[in-house]
Formats: C-alpha cells, structure tokens, sequence
C-alpha cells in the first residue's frame, strides 16, 4: 500500500495538470492500436473508470482479509 501510495502521490499533480491544460485538439486525437481506436478522452475516461475499480478491488479486499478499511484523507 505504500508504494501505491507514493506513486498515487506522484501522479495526481502530473495528471491533474494535464487535465485542466488539455485542449480539445488534444482530446480529440486518435490513438491507434491493432484492431481498435480511441480518442485520447476516451482512453482518459478509461482509464479513470479503471482506477476507481482497482481501489474498489482493493478495499473489498481489504474488508475480506479483515484488515482496517482504506482512509481516503
């Protein structure tokens, strides 16, 4: 949980940043990969689903094992 932590810590300004500067040319460029396409929103939007997810897996998790339950300040 540390280093998730830590690299949490590292990230968010990062990708805060980007997200409040980010033009609609930028958004709206298209990222190709074999045999699918998104537009950089869409992959963002993803993306955020995706880490809400696995911080949902891991207080579940959490909660199963019976240890403290996450603190989210």
């Amino acid at each position: 949980m540390a280093i998730y932590q830590k690299d949490w810590e590292t990230i968010t300004p990062i990708l805060r940043t980007y997200l409040l500067n980010a033009t609609d040319a930028e958004l709206d460029k298209i990222l190709e990969f074999p045999g699918m396409s998104f537009s950089m929103y869409e992959m963002i939007s993803f993306d955020i689903y995706r880490e809400a997810n696995c911080i949902g897996q891991i207080a579940l998790w959490r909660r199963l094992l019976d240890y403290e339950g996450m603190k989210y300040m």
